[in-house]
C-alpha cells in the first residue's frame, strides 16, 4: 500500500475534502482509506492510501502531499497502540492466586 501526507493549515474541512474528491473523482481513482486528523494549529492532516504507487505519485504531486514508507506507518500504529495497551495494562490485570485451591466434589448417589 501507498500512503499520501497531505496537511493543510487554517484550511475548511469540508473545502479541503471536496476539492481531493473531485481530484480523486476525475481521474477515475479509488483511494483504499481516507484518514483525517486534526493538529494543533488549526492545522489538518489527511492521510490517504492507495493500491497502486502510480495513483498515489499522481496524488501526491496534485495535492502538494508527501510520500509516506508505508511500512514505517503500520510499523508506527503498532507500536503506538502497544504503548498505550502497555500503559493500561493495570486495569487489565489478572489478579493472583492466593493459594488455595478448589476441589470439585461429587455428589454421592
Amino acid at each position: 500500500m501507498h500512503i499520501i501526507e497531505v496537511r493543510r493549515r487554517n484550511a475548511e474541512l469540508a473545502t479541503a475534502m471536496a476539492q481531493m474528491r473531485t481530484w480523486l473523482d476525475n481521474q477515475a481513482i479509488e483511494p483504499v482509506l481516507f484518514e483525517i486528523g486534526f493538529l494543533p494549529g488549526r492545522e489538518t492532516r489527511f492521510r490517504v492510501q492507495f493500491r497502486k504507487r502510480g495513483d498515489a505519485l499522481m496524488f501526491a504531486a496534485s495535492s502538494d502531499g508527501e510520500v509516506l514508507d508505508a511500512d514505517a506507518h503500520v510499523a508506527a500504529c503498532v507500536k503506538a497502540r502497544l504503548s498505550s495497551l502497555y500503559l493500561r495494562s493495570d486495569r487489565f490485570a489478572v489478579p493472583r492466586s492466593s493459594g488455595t485451591r478448589t476441589t470439585r466434589r461429587s455428589a454421592a448417589v
